[in-house]
């Protein structure tokens, strides 16, 4: 892992469920924490693979290990909005996170 690529600071928001007055069930996300990362689009062969288990995977993210990236995070880069992937360590080393994410339309 090289330090240096992880200059993004990115910040991840928790999906929190909110029952409204009418007794309808709302997803809202909330600011969970911050983290330094490595944030690069796919391209080519990467893009195809990734595509082979999700078929909108738009970026690769990575970032020191953590196990508080669960399925159903976003996380929020450059004003863009970003639906977190399957998290993996490489060699399950546990010293790097790495995932896939989906770049949401924007009011998504």
């Amino acid at each position: 892992m090289q330090a240096g690529k992880m200059r993004h600071r990115v910040q991840f928001l928790k999906p929190t469920r909110l029952v409204t007055t009418t007794g309808d069930e709302e997803i809202t996300y909330v600011h969970d924490f911050y983290l330094w990362a490595s944030f690069e689009p796919l391209s080519g062969r990467e893009l195809w693979y990734a595509q082979q288990v999700r078929s909108d995977v738009t970026h690769t993210i990575g970032t020191r290990y953590t196990a508080r990236i669960l399925p159903g995070h976003r996380f929020v880069y450059s004003g863009r909005t970003f639906e977190c992937g399957p998290t993996w360590s490489p060699q399950e080393k546990r010293f790097e996170s790495n995932m896939t994410a989906v770049e949401l339309v924007s009011g998504g």
